[in-house]
């Protein structure tokens, strides 16, 4: 994805100029809108998915970014309503559903309005606007997901505690594809609420990467040993380079269970070596850590260290 502001005008305008030959053309209309997402043009983004769907009522992907752009928008009542009028269309690929749930989650983190110094939260019309109508329309439609996202976002940001509020915020967490920095504060406020989640697998497997800042090296271990027990190599490689990225330590037992699954799902890289070099250097020179030695060698992947080959030759690996 291209961030550079500079890159995202550029592309932009060449949006713009091809939709200017090509006025019908919905697909144009829905990645200018992406781009101006991008660019915190919130409003041009929104007019770009309405415009896409206008020409292709059945355009799910821009009905999912539609609600969004609302939510960044901080239309909140309107993105609710929009899931309830796109719900079917959205509903029908579980895709779209993780999509709107990631779109709409990261607002948490990428927006201040939701944290706990934002006084606009304890407004009178901020209640009376947003929140009240919001509250009603649990009432009548408590599976909206887009409300509920909406309102743990509200209930975490001002501290309040009830079994209802605990609820809404256990509904949020055990979603798929929550953005990992709102599901850790998630896990949190629900603790502050009575209830700890802190070693539920189901919960810990569906983080992507290691929540920032304050993720605690105790639950980064539940979520390493959660994801690792899948198949899945992208989520698992972003969690272990995500841990190496903010210093997170991994032991010696984390580290042979990377390589364990790492043989199991035949990935061989330098990450994997990484890990076997520091088990064999620190004695722990078992076969699987050996035989994970000879293959990467054997598929190019490394070159051992003369250190390295002394342990494997002493087990009668790499001996020719």
């Amino acid at each position: 994805m291209i961030s550079n502001p500079e890159k995202l005008n550029v592309l932009a305008s060449k949006y713009e100029n091809y939709i200017k030959k090509n006025p019908n053309e919905s697909r144009a209309y829905y990645y200018l809108g992406k781009i101006k997402m991008n660019l915190g043009k919130y409003k041009e983004a929104q007019e770009n998915f309405e415009k896409a769907i206008s020409l292709n009522p059945n355009f799910t992907w821009a009905k999912v970014e539609l609600i969004v752009a609302h939510v960044f928008r901080k239309k909140f009542v309107q993105a609710v309503n929009l899931y309830t009028q796109y719900r079917m269309d959205i509903s029908v690929k579980e895709v779209f559903t993780r999509k709107l749930v990631r779109g709409v989650s990261e607002f948490y983190y990428r927006d201040g309005l939701f944290s706990e110094r934002n006084k606009e939260l304890s407004s009178p019309l901020f209640y009376k606007l947003t929140i009240q109508p919001l509250l009603s329309k649990y009432g009548e439609d408590p599976g909206n997901i887009v409300l509920i996202l909406i309102l743990s976002m509200y209930y975490m940001a001002i501290k309040e505690k009830s079994l209802d509020i605990m609820n809404i915020l256990k509904i949020c967490v055990y979603m798929d594809s929550v953005e990992d920095n709102m599901r850790w504060s998630l896990l949190k406020a629900i603790a502050d609420c009575g209830e700890k989640l802190y070693l539920d697998l189901d919960i810990a497997s569906k983080f992507t990467s290691i929540p920032e800042p304050d993720c605690t090296d105790e639950y980064v271990k539940t979520i390493f040993g959660a994801v690792v027990l899948g198949r899945n190599k992208y989520k698992v490689k972003n969690i272990y380079n995500s841990m190496r990225k903010q210093g997170k330590k991994l032991t010696l037992r984390m580290m042979w269970k990377y390589v364990d699954w790492a043989w199991n799902v035949e990935l061989y890289d330098l990450s994997v070596y990484e890990c076997c070099s520091e088990l064999l250097l620190s004695g722990w020179a078992d076969i699987l850590v050996l035989e994970m030695m000879e293959k990467l060698v054997e598929n190019n992947v490394i070159t051992v260290t003369d250190e390295e080959l002394k342990i494997l030759n002493l087990f009668g690996y790499l001996n020719k």
